[in-house]
């Protein structure tokens, strides 16, 4: 039977999950801290501790930001070079689509919802001291929303460069599907290993992080799209059993969810 391999694919949505986290907390939240003087307590799946007495009103809110801004930077990067591809029917062009569907839609639905779900997510912490209240609320919902519709039209749109001939409906969902449940089964164990007298919300947290926010991604998958927009369709599955990938995630995955789920302390 023709398929695409469902191991790597696996992979590929793990990598992906865990370069957006890493990217957020350390280079974004832990850039910002650094650049204003800020110092790193420790790091985390989920959080980036610091200790910032000296920190203006602007200040806090460019690092409450930053890791959603690095996000999108890489997000939109991701698929400047996807489209920039002369085969994007490729491994390498399929780590650079899922990549930015991940990163763009993970930052929207934080804008977006975090004002919703909980005063301590980033967004509902960029909100205090902000007015009127109102206006940025309403900012923040459109601004997330329509990150939300872009990385649900890029995984739409362009879910076909993948297709090849023969395929089913089964696997052709399977390019979507794979590693929106990888991102989420990483997100989840890691949050579950980590040490929390409030283990049931950051477990929670981590749910809907990964679950609901990248929910488009299952939607997408199941939204049927003609073949016959392929201009150059393949003739057999390209996006075959890749070894480098599947130890790179291994690898990736046990660091993210021994080591970092714990807390490193700087």
């Amino acid at each position: 039977m023709k398929k695409n391999d469902t191991l790597t694919l696996l992979a590929v949505g793990a990598i992906c999950w865990i370069l957006r986290v890493v990217t957020h907390e350390v280079i974004g939240h832990g850039g910002s801290n650094l650049f204003f003087g800020g110092k790193a307590i420790s790091v985390s799946t989920m959080f980036f501790k610091a200790s910032q007495p000296d920190f203006s009103f602007l200040q806090q809110k460019v690092f409450i930001a930053s890791g959603s801004i690095i996000n999108l930077i890489l997000g939109f990067t991701s698929f400047y070079f996807f489209k920039k591809q002369k085969t994007k029917n490729s491994w390498k062009g399929y780590f650079l689509w899922i990549t930015s569907i991940i990163f763009i839609l993970n930052t929207g639905g934080y804008i977006a919802f975090s004002q919703f779900l909980s005063s301590g997510m980033d967004w509902s912490v960029f909100l205090k001291g902000l007015s009127p209240l109102w206006l940025w609320k309403t900012l923040e919902l459109i601004v997330g929303v329509s990150l939300i519709y872009v990385g649900f039209k890029i995984a739409v749109n362009y879910k076909r460069v993948f297709f090849f001939k023969g395929i089913t409906n089964r696997y052709e969902k399977k390019i979507l599907v794979l590693p929106y449940i990888s991102a989420t089964l990483v997100s989840v164990i890691a949050a579950l290993n980590m040490v929390s007298d409030n283990l049931g919300l950051l477990v929670l947290g981590a749910f809907g992080n990964s679950f609901f926010f990248l929910s488009p991604m299952l939607i997408a998958a199941f939204i049927k799209v003609p073949t016959t927009l392929n201009k150059e369709i393949a003739d057999k599955p390209t996006l075959t059993r890749n070894y480098w990938l599947i130890s790179i995630a291994s690898f990736l995955t046990l660091l993210f969810i021994l080591v970092l789920s714990r807390e490193i302390y700087f």
